[in-house]
């Protein structure tokens, strides 16, 4: 993967309808070019569904960033999956040293405890934190019937054209075009991708960093990282209380996790700096998930 893979990995993320044309003009070569890269990710694997989901706003959600440790006696895959059965977990991942972490969506208090209580009553779970994580949370919008007819239909293909949703919804296709364009510039609807990082030949890896915070923000922290280490930095996960901080990387080889981490160790802000690499993961339905489910699954 080049950068302009991962360039265009990141605009799918933030709205899997770009299409050819716009990501041809944003990275400089040709549509079809554009179109054989992401078949190429497709084929790889790193690309492995599209998806629409609420943004956080929408049913007042947030996101906690979990941390569990264990006594290695787990079967990675069945505990992640395990992980994923708790109360609003959307991505669960077994790394090195017996660590598993995760993300979860909770809408009050309540739901955090039961989710904790979940989690700290699985065989081998020796330790259990949990941060809260701060996060974009996107708006709130009405959805009208026309909306929700076209949000079912794209549910299982979110790339549709507008000439295949307008032919399964029988909408017109300029209503269809003045309803996609209502969508994706609410902020309201989230148009992505679930993408594998580890599917090709990367390795990816998480950065657990206690940060020294009053010599940089949580932003700059993340603006050196893509500065300095561009290609293999994704994303970075802030807790919204405690100085702390995780950062997911991706690389070819063993020996640049390690030259990271001794770079990353060298800076002002990190006080402490543990990698762990990552061995399983997969992603789950979330509160999000089934409230947009709920509301585009009434009939009209």
């Amino acid at each position: 993967m080049d950068l302009i893979d991962k360039g265009i990995l990141l605009d799918l993320i933030q709205n899997c309808r770009i299409t050819y044309r716009e990501l041809s003009v944003k990275h400089g070569i040709t549509a079809n070019a554009i179109r054989n890269r992401i078949q190429n990710l497709e084929n790889d694997g790193i690309i492995s569904d599209y998806i629409i989901s609420f943004s956080t706003g929408m049913i007042d959600c947030e996101f906690v960033y979990g941390v569990i440790e264990t006594d290695g006696s787990q079967d990675d895959i069945g505990f992640v999956n395990l992980v994923g059965d708790g109360v609003g977990v959307i991505a669960a991942a077994a790394y090195t040293d017996a660590i598993y972490y995760f993300i979860a969506e909770y809408t009050n208090h309540q739901d955090l405890l039961i989710l904790g209580k979940y989690l700290r009553g699985l065989d081998g779970v020796q330790n259990l934190d949990i941060y809260t994580i701060i996060s974009k949370q996107g708006e709130k919008m009405e959805l009208s019937k026309f909306h929700r007819r076209i949000l079912r239909v794209l549910l299982d293909d979110p790339r549709m054209t507008i000439a295949g949703i307008a032919e399964k919804t029988r909408l017109t296709a300029k209503r269809v075009r003045k309803a996609l364009k209502e969508l994706e510039n609410s902020d309201a609807i989230r148009f992505s991708i679930n993408w594998e990082l580890g599917a090709a030949s990367d390795i990816p890896f998480i950065l657990d960093i206690a940060t020294n915070d009053q010599n940089k923000t949580y932003q700059e922290i993340i603006e050196w990282f893509r500065e300095n280490h561009g290609l293999a930095f994704w994303e970075g996960y802030c807790a919204a209380i405690e100085p702390k901080m995780f950062v997911l990387l991706t690389v070819d080889t063993l020996n640049e996790v390690n030259e990271i981490t001794r770079d990353v160790r060298k800076q002002s802000f990190a006080k402490t700096v543990i990698a762990r690499v990552s061995t399983y993961h997969d992603f789950f339905p979330g509160i999000r998930y089934e409230k947009m489910m709920e509301i585009i699954g009434d009939d009209d």
